[in-house]
């Protein structure tokens, strides 16, 4: 099943808020993160789900039809389940080890106070694993795969960034609503799938 343009910017935005959370992370952890590292992550994460959706085209025509829809859903569905326990693992006093703060503060390990162009390819790397499960289990409209790229880089560049800026203004605790927000928006996409 082919997404829509609009349900494909709704996942591409929903993946991204992965990015906006741990923007925030290292934002309140006085984390500087750099220029050169905030491309590599955009990159990275751009490249991870155009490469996902081009798998999802030569797996996707073995599915027959009839389970194709459920194939899509069930994929979304365990990616939704995955993000509210990100938004509420956080809520507990020792948060569990695959959440998206857990995951970006033992990325960084080098330098606490500056996330370098390495660590922010293992970060980028780490946080698309739930790009590559969308994109296999959906397949792209018919747009070019170059556009697919610029489109999430773009989005990922822009969440990374505006989590960096809203890191300074909000506490620690308030973002793993991101999470919360993610996992919702990934319920519908699921549930979009069988209709």
């Amino acid at each position: 099943m082919i997404l829509s343009f609009t349900e494909f910017l709704l996942l591409i935005f929903a993946l991204s808020l992965d990015t906006y959370t741990a923007g925030i992370s290292y934002s309140m952890g006085k984390v500087r993160v750099s220029f050169l590292s905030l491309l590599l992550i955009s990159a990275v994460s751009g490249f991870m789900l155009t490469l996902s959706f081009t798998m999802g085209k030569f797996i996707i025509p073995f599915i027959p039809s009839s389970y194709l829809k459920f194939f899509s859903f069930f994929l979304l569905f365990l990616l939704a389940l995955y993000k509210l326990y990100d938004a509420f693992s956080e809520k507990l006093t020792s948060p569990g080890p695959l959440t998206t703060n857990s995951i970006s503060r033992k990325v960084n390990t080098k330098d606490l106070h500056i996330l370098s162009p390495r660590e922010a390819i293992y970060l980028s790397l780490l946080l698309s694993i739930d790009s590559l499960s969308a994109g296999i289990g959906s397949m792209a409209p018919l747009i070019p795969v170059i556009l697919i790229f610029l489109l999430s880089a773009f989005m990922h560049f822009c969440a990374l960034y505006l989590g960096l800026i809203t890191g300074r203004f909000i506490s620690y605790k308030s973002s793993s609503n991101f999470s919360f927000l993610s996992a919702i928006l990934l319920f519908l996409l699921a549930f979009f799938r069988l209709l």
